[in-house]
């Protein structure tokens, strides 16, 4: 009977740590991802901030407009 009790909170354990390791495993995509938005975002405010990008005025113009809707 204390076996079998044990098996059970091992076979606990062992699912706990799998979910665990799968929220890790979230976690750092998420993290990943969270970067790279970042680095797009910091790459596109320098392009819009030059002033000598073709077409600047027109795009910007429509991502306000996007922005207000």
């Amino acid at each position: 009977m204390h076996r079998s009790k044990a098996n059970k909170e091992a076979d606990q354990i062992a699912k706990e740590m799998v979910a665990s390791a799968r929220q890790a495993n979230q976690k750092e995509i998420l993290v990943a991802r969270r970067a790279e938005l970042d680095a797009t975002l910091a790459s596109a405010r320098a392009q819009l901030g030059d002033a000598s990008l073709a077409g600047r005025a027109s795009l910007l113009k429509s991502l306000v407009k996007k922005a207000s809707t």
